[in-house]
């Protein structure tokens, strides 16, 4: 079961991801599938933040730096795509 959830939501995200940067797309539907993508990253990244203040909450300060760190990366590297996804693209 947990295969077939990761089969789906990977062809999701990546169809996703791919047809917002096609010509061939209408530019409204490019632009909410952009924006379903950066839901998806935002929503990861708050729940990972969510976790690292739960953990530090409940007396395990070292596991919620972790997830602090792990979430900040996350965040730089997926910025780091979408601008050179898209704004770049631009120039």
């Amino acid at each position: 079961m947990e295969f077939l959830f990761e089969m789906i939501l990977e062809l999701v995200l990546e169809g996703s991801f791919e047809a917002s940067k096609s010509k061939n797309v209408p530019k409204p539907v490019r632009v909410l599938l952009a924006a379903l993508v950066v839901l998806f990253f935002t929503a990861a990244i708050g729940i990972m933040v969510l976790a690292g203040i739960l953990m530090i909450r409940d007396d395990s300060p070292l596991g919620g730096a972790f997830m602090f760190v792990l979430a900040a990366l996350i965040l730089v590297f997926s910025i780091r795509r979408f601008i050179r996804a898209y704004i770049k693209k631009v120039k």
